[in-house]
């Protein structure tokens, strides 16, 4: 442990790293290159390179050297997997910006950077060339970024690289959520049929699923297992069987760590369990390039994403009249809060309502008249 260096009982002005197994000792102008000169030593297991008596560099594992770390390790808990390509790109992406960084000096400040560098992005139907859509990058998609970062800092504090996890620069997601468009009757269907025409068969087949079933795109993308996609029958209230998909997530597959089951068609059930099991499904990057660039050519704008689907599936749940407790089971959501964020009005809402005012109002002169008539002759037989 770094610590002041004294002679004759008196401080120096100098710090001591101390490196046991090396059987080295060190002094430095400040307590914190004390500290990355023993995290280099107990990481790496020889001293900095350019290690010199009182110099100001260390040498101290840079951000980058413990992202390789992590990887090699699967992660702060074991569950990274080098196939995961859009964990992969979110890290290296993130090592491009602050990777030259000392772990021991990446402040909340210094992760900023990675937001900032994010926001610069030109993001738009999977281009990338000069017409791509000069649009910020979601606050939602930023911290899948920051959540990679932060990974790599807690891999660190488990390792004993660093005492302590710096704040993490979270950006409020709630209102991307709200701002989310949805896909009315039928563009969903124009949509797929776009994708396949472009030859992206498995890319629209996951859009199926999405919208039937209102996953995230994690839960179907990333950890869903073939012997978690069942074909069964259930009989409905007609006690007629129906055969459909069923798939079931566990605790540890589900972003509020819960249970949930969902149903969908049999056939679609039967595609997507043989694309996991031949390792075929894209990665959520590309998924979204592909969707969103069906969505650009069919000219549905606004701000459809693959999220969208899952507002999507609860939109159409909630004009199907499936109440609310039946659509939080069934998206997984725990609050009402949350669920009222995933159901959209839209014009055909409007409408009904001003059907409903107008038969109210109809009601309401037919009830005047039949009073006013009333009183008219009651008026009469007083005259009388």
């Amino acid at each position: 442990m770094a610590y002041a260096d004294k002679r004759d009982g008196k401080l120096t002005g100098s710090f001591v790293g101390e490196a046991p197994k090396l059987h080295k000792k060190r002094r430095f102008k400040t307590l914190q290159d004390a500290k990355d000169y023993e995290t280099f030593c107990k990481l790496m297991g020889r001293e900095p390179p350019t290690i010199d008596e009182g110099h100001e560099s260390t040498g101290a594992p840079t951000f980058a050297q413990v992202t390789n770390l992590a990887k090699a390790a699967g992660g702060p808990n074991g569950k990274w997997k080098k196939t995961d390509g859009d964990l992969m790109g979110r890290l290296e992406r993130c090592v491009q910006v602050i990777g030259t960084f000392e772990i021991q000096r990446v402040t909340r400040g210094v992760l900023k950077k990675i937001i900032e560098d994010l926001q610069k992005r030109p993001v738009g139907g999977g281009k990338r060339g000069p017409d791509a859509t000069r649009k910020t990058i979601s606050n939602a998609r930023i911290n899948r970024y920051m959540t990679a970062a932060s990974g790599v800092m807690r891999y660190a504090v488990n390792e004993e690289l660093i005492e302590t996890m710096p704040s993490v620069p979270w950006l409020n997601e709630t209102d991307d959520r709200r701002a989310r468009d949805v896909l009315h009757w039928g563009q969903d269907d124009v949509v797929i049929k776009l994708m396949r025409d472009a030859g992206h068969e498995v890319e629209a087949l996951c859009v199926e699923v999405l919208v039937e079933t209102g996953l995230r795109s994690g839960e179907l993308l990333e950890e869903l297992r073939p012997d978690q996609i069942t074909i069964e029958q259930i009989e409905d209230e007609d006690g007629t069987l129906v055969q459909v998909g069923v798939i079931r997530l566990t605790k540890g597959q589900t972003k509020n760590n819960t249970h949930r089951s969902v149903i969908f068609s049999a056939d679609i059930a039967r595609e997507i369990r043989a694309l996991i099991v031949s390792g075929s499904l894209p990665k959520g990057d590309q998924l979204l390039d592909v969707f969103k660039d069906a969505c650009n050519r069919a000219g549905y704008k606004g701000n459809l994403v693959i999220h969208s689907l899952r507002h999507t599936r609860n939109t159409r749940l909630s004009k199907a009249g499936v109440d609310k407790a039946q659509r939080k089971e069934m998206i997984g959501h725990l609050s009402d809060e949350a669920n009222d964020i995933y159901t959209h009005l839209d014009l055909e809402d409007q409408l009904k309502a001003v059907k409903k005012v107008r038969e109210y109002a109809g009601k309401r002169a037919a009830r005047t008249t039949h009073t006013a008539a009333q009183v008219i002759e009651f008026a009469r037989r007083g005259a009388v």
